[in-house]
């Protein structure tokens, strides 16, 4: 599968000596939708994709700068200025996020790739 690949996990679930099968379908960045099975005075969800993660910190954008090449459209460098926020830990921190210049912070790392959105990804 590719990162734009749509998939599907065909399951089979049991409870109470009864049997249900079912597709659920979800793919890489999109938040899977919960297919929900009843069994009597049982219910389950599931799902399959990514999952929604409350962090208990924020970061801001203020600013995300791309600059070209000289005479052509393409980007030579991305920039994002933020500030991380972390009311628990009385945090707040003002960075530029730009190439191999990440922001670590609380078991998670946040760059820039060539996009104007930023990435994190959980270490």
């Amino acid at each position: 599968m590719t990162s734009a690949s749509l998939g599907a996990l065909h399951m089979k679930i049991s409870a109470g000596g009864k049997d249900q099968e079912v597709y659920v379908v979800g793919s890489q960045g999109v938040k899977g939708r919960p297919r929900v099975l009843s069994f009597d005075n049982t219910s389950f969800a599931v799902s399959y994709g990514s999952r929604e993660v409350l962090l208990p910190f924020s970061i801001q954008c203020h600013d995300f700068i791309m600059e070209r090449y000289p005479g052509t459209d393409n980007a030579s460098s991305y920039a994002s200025e933020v500030t991380l926020v972390d009311p628990g830990k009385n945090v707040r921190k003002d960075q530029r996020i730009y190439m191999n210049h990440i922001l670590n912070y609380n078991g998670y790392r946040f760059f820039n790739p060539p996009s104007t959105r930023m990435n994190w990804v959980p270490t």
